[in-house]
């Protein structure tokens, strides 16, 4: 791996106010089109061992809807690189009765 594909600059940054695992999803807008990857980090919540954030990404064809307890499962206070396409989007809900602040960092080349 070369270390220049490690490096990004930081693109548009967008903060989500995430509710716990009853309430409803909350969405980013769509991604760049220089956007392949992003910095995903949760914030707040409660002090547990449930303390995370599910979110699920997708076109905007796809609608994705975060699942509270079957969707991909973010630590919180962790940032999480993840490969995504330009136009796709996020979608987030809490794993728990905790609610959260997510930071969506677009990274670019």
């Amino acid at each position: 791996m070369n270390f220049a594909d490690l490096v990004w600059r930081f693109g548009t940054v967008q903060s989500l106010a995430v509710a716990s695992a009853g309430g409803a999803a909350a969405s980013t807008g769509v991604f760049g089109t220089q956007t392949y990857a992003v910095r995903v980090t949760a914030m707040g919540g409660t002090v547990a061992s449930t303390a995370a954030v599910r979110i699920k990404i997708g076109s905007l064809a796809e609608a994705p809807v975060a699942n509270s307890t079957t969707d991909a499962l973010l630590t919180v206070a962790t940032p999480h690189l993840v490969k995504v396409v330009p136009g796709e989007k996020l979608s987030a809900i809490g794993n728990d009765g905790g609610t959260y602040t997510l930071n969506v960092v677009e990274l670019l080349t």
